[in-house]
C-alpha cells in the first residue's frame, strides 16, 4: 500500500525533500519526452505533497538521464536484452559502480555473471541489504567511491603501511645502481631470460650467465 503519514500499513511512503522529488519528476518527464513510456506512475500526484507514486518506464535507453545518473527516487526503468554479453554491456555502460544484482534460477550462470559486472557488490537474487552488514566491504569502481568502508579493506582504510626494505651487504652494490655499462646490459638481459624464457636448459644456460655477470660486475 501507498500513501502517507505514520500508518503501520503504509508500505511506500512520501520523499523527504522536495529539492529530491523534483529531481525524480524532472527525470521521468525528460525520459517521457525522449521515448520512455511509463507502464504506471509517471507523475506527481497534486496534492499530496512531497509522494510519487511508484513509476515502470519502458523503451528507455543510455541517453536518457533516468538511465545514467543517480535517481533515488521510485523510478525503476526496463531495458530488454538478447544475449548474455549484451546485458553485461549495458549493465556496465554507467559512470557508477556501487552495487549490482543478478536475477536467475541458474546459480552458477549468475556467479559467471557477476565475476563481469564493474560493481563493488554484486548481489544474486538479492538486493538493498549490503550496507548493513558490518563484514561485508561496502564501495565500488568508478564514480561510485574512493576505498571501502566496512570488512577487513574497510579495517585496512585506517591503517598507515609502512615498506622498509634494509640491504645487508652495502659494501657490494647493486646491479642496478650506477653505472651502466654493457656488462651490466648483458647481467640484466640474462636475468629477464633466466626469469621468463620457456624451457629448462635456457633458464639454467641464462641464470648461470646471470651469476656470473652479477660476480663481474661486484668485483669491479
Amino acid at each position: 500500500m501507498q500513501g502517507q503519514g505514520n500508518h503501520l500499513d503504509v508500505e511506500v511512503g512520501a520523499m523527504t525533500a522536495e529539492m529530491q522529488i523534483n529531481k525524480v519528476e524532472k527525470q521521468v518527464e525528460l525520459a517521457k519526452q525522449a521515448g520512455a513510456i511509463a507502464l504506471t506512475g509517471g507523475s506527481r500526484l497534486e496534492g499530496t505533497g512531497f509522494f510519487y507514486p511508484p513509476t515502470i518506464l519502458d523503451n528507455v535507453n543510455h541517453s536518457m538521464e533516468v538511465m545514467f545518473d543517480e535517481t533515488f527516487g521510485p523510478v525503476l526503468p526496463i531495458m530488454t536484452f538478447k544475449t548474455e554479453s549484451e546485458a553485461i554491456q549495458m549493465a556496465n555502460d554507467t559512470r557508477y559502480g556501487l552495487t549490482a544484482s543478478v536475477w536467475t534460477k541458474d546459480i552458477s550462470k549468475g556467479k559467471e555473471i557477476a565475476k563481469k559486472l564493474e560493481a563493488g557488490t554484486v548481489t544474486i537474487n538479492e538486493c538493498v541489504y549490503t550496507y548493513a552488514l558490518a563484514q561485508t566491504p561496502w564501495g565500488g569502481p568508478k564514480e561510485s567511491a574512493i576505498g571501502r568502508t566496512h570488512g577487513k579493506f574497510g579495517i585496512m582504510e585506517m591503517v598507515e603501511p609502512m615498506h622498509i626494505h634494509t640491504n645487508y651487504t652495502p659494501r657490494i652494490k647493486d646491479f642496478w645502481w650506477f653505472g651502466y655499462d654493457a656488462k651490466k646490459y648483458e647481467l640484466l638481459k640474462s636475468l629477464a631470460k633466466t626469469l621468463f624464457s620457456k624451457g629448462l636448459g635456457v633458464k639454467l644456460k641464462n641464470g648461470i650467465k646471470f651469476i656470473w655477470y652479477q660476480l663481474r660486475v661486484k668485483t669491479l
